[in-house]
């Protein structure tokens, strides 16, 4: 009988046993990924086109022009597209990032035939009703609202600006003049540029097979074969103002910290090193920037990083949360764990615990018969190749501690980094 006192035995995941999305092609031309089949009786259809805010005209196109493509046709409204959806065992979402836009549906694998005249119409056809739009702005306005009286907003806004430029694709802040300004012709442009459906990657995951793919032949050979534009996105150089940005919110009792900096993209044997190194500075609950900053010291009630792409590389950010008397001393802290990672790197167990915790995390991620879209759309984002993840464990496990303390000099300088303070700072802005 075990122990019950004990922990239960954790072994190392070094391996990835899983299968990739193959690529084809639907004999219409449409490019396709098919993850392994499974027998769930559901699927879903992802269409990814590889454009997003950064090559819209005007602020918050892009977003709109995504989310609302649901919001009715010359046939259709919206309520009789959800109707439709719900009536079949359906549901769909929209999302739009910096780099590219993309919907999902989930369906009862059955009722795909019924579901298909529908996609094809909203497309095809989607109109961008007045009346579905005003709803949207509201709605968009009252959440814009909310997020502009909390510290955190500001003090990553703040921060990014001062990185990228107030005007720059990488920094994308909407203000509330810039959603009342959008109207439906700049939706259908937007639409009609970069959002055409025979121009859409598609991946299929879940319970796929020959009939589930002829059906979505016959889909999108409905659709025009309109080409869409290729986009051209104006990244501006970082500024790097690394002087201190403050913004006081009379309201607020505590502070918001954010700390950012920009790192040239990275090779795909390089990348995982700096995740792991992002694990080390913050990325979970055993990071130096928790431990040290919450556990041992009291002095934040939540801090963390990470690493996200930008237009031109990727943003290395820090943020946390602190009652503003320790504002000072917290990036007084954060400066001294910086400059730790590369005079102190991890070694021995702390070393080992987080490479354990990286290859579960990573085969955690893969798991599910969901998991496979949003790995390869990363994959198109980056260019990385299709054994981008069996790599990236066989080189986190390779990795030793001179090679963390190199990486640590050579991208977490902290002078090299912009820094915004927003809430209880005290100070009129």
């Amino acid at each position: 009988m075990p122990d019950r006192q004990l922990p239960p035995e954790t072994k190392p995941v070094t391996s990835l046993e899983y299968l990739p999305a193959e690529q084809q092609h639907l004999p219409c031309g449409v490019e396709l990924y098919c993850a392994p089949k499974r027998e769930l009786g559901v699927l879903r259809i992802d269409l990814y086109w590889p454009f997003g805010t950064a090559v819209q005209d005007r602020s918050a196109q892009a977003r709109t022009a995504c989310q609302l493509m649901f919001g009715g046709t010359k046939t259709r409204s919206a309520e009789v597209i959800l109707d439709e959806f719900e009536s079949w065992g359906a549901s769909f979402s929209c999302d739009t990032g910096l780099l590219s836009s993309s919907i999902s549906i989930k369906t009862i694998k059955e009722n795909l035939k019924e579901i298909i005249p529908v996609l094809i119409d909203v497309l095809e056809n989607a109109s961008y009703p007045q009346n579905e739009l005003d709803l949207f702005k509201s709605v968009e306005h009252a959440s814009l609202l909310r997020k502009m009286q909390t510290p955190g907003y500001w003090s990553q806004r703040l921060c990014l600006e001062a990185l990228y430029g107030v005007h720059s694709a990488d920094t994308n802040f909407t203000d509330i003049e810039d959603l009342a300004a959008i109207g439906q012709n700049e939706l259908l442009l937007y639409k009609q540029t970069y959002l055409a459906g025979r121009c859409a990657t598609v991946f299929i995951s879940g319970d796929c097979d020959e009939k589930t793919l002829a059906l979505l032949d016959n889909c999108f050979s409905q659709l025009n074969s309109s080409e869409t534009k290729a986009g051209v996105a104006t990244f501006t150089p970082p500024i790097n103002q690394t002087e201190l940005v403050k913004r006081h919110l009379p309201h607020s009792n505590q502070i918001s910290l954010c700390m950012a900096k920009h790192t040239n993209r990275v090779s795909p044997l390089d990348f995982p090193k700096l995740s792991l190194l992002n694990l080390f500075l913050g990325g979970f609950f055993g990071s130096r920037l928790m431990q040290d900053l919450r556990e041992e010291k009291g002095l934040t009630y939540g801090i963390g990083s990470n690493i996200s792409l930008s237009g031109n590389g990727h943003t290395w950010m820090i943020s946390g949360e602190m009652n503003s008397d320790n504002a000072d001393i917290t990036r007084d802290s954060i400066r001294e764990i910086l400059i730790g990672l590369w005079k102190n790197p991890p070694k021995g167990d702390e070393l080992e615990k987080a490479k354990r915790y990286y290859g579960g995390q990573l085969r955690g991620s893969l798991d599910g018969p969901f998991s496979e879209p949003g790995k390869i759309q990363f994959l198109l984002k980056t260019g990385y190749p299709q054994n981008y993840y069996q790599q990236a464990l066989q080189t986190i496990w390779s990795t030793d501690s001179e090679t963390l303390a190199e990486l640590a000099y050579n991208y977490l300088n902290p002078d090299s980094f912009s820094i915004a303070l927003a809430g209880a700072t005290g100070e009129a802005n």
